[in-house]
């Protein structure tokens, strides 16, 4: 019999901050998303920006967001789509997008001596972090 690896969900949230009481829930990355993302990472360190490559990080997330309890001011729920994540500000969705890669790539446990400290997740926030500002 075969291992049947479930698909893990990623809880975010914001608390001491604007956006305390937000919550959304997200999946991981499949290998090849996180390659496509680690290449706009590279292009926006080089700042060799495409709107394609700028797109594919948003597109990604949206397609891991599963729910969040985002609502409209008159309190009807805005769904957990990429179409919705294109309508809201930009700092929120950057917010956002560095809080789930913050939750998919933390550890449960210590690392041992043989692995990564991290760092190449670290240098993507900074990077979308450096790509905002320049939107």
């Amino acid at each position: 019999m075969g291992f049947r690896k479930s698909t893990k969900l990623f809880r975010i949230t914001f608390a001491d901050s604007e956006y305390e009481g937000f919550e959304a829930y997200a999946t991981s990355l499949k290998l090849g998303e996180m390659l496509a993302i680690t290449s706009v990472a590279s292009n926006l360190k080089s700042q060799t920006f495409s709107d394609i490559d700028t797109e594919t990080q948003f597109k990604v997330f949206g397609q891991a967001l599963v729910s969040w309890n985002l609502e409209e001011e008159d309190g009807t729920p805005i769904p957990a789509t990429y179409e919705s994540l294109k309508d809201q500000d930009v700092d929120f969705v950057l917010k956002l997008i560095g809080g789930w890669f913050r939750a998919i790539t933390s550890t449960d446990s210590p690392l041992n001596e043989n692995s990564s400290d991290g760092a190449t997740s670290e240098d993507l926030l900074r990077l979308m972090d450096a790509s905002s500002q320049n939107l």
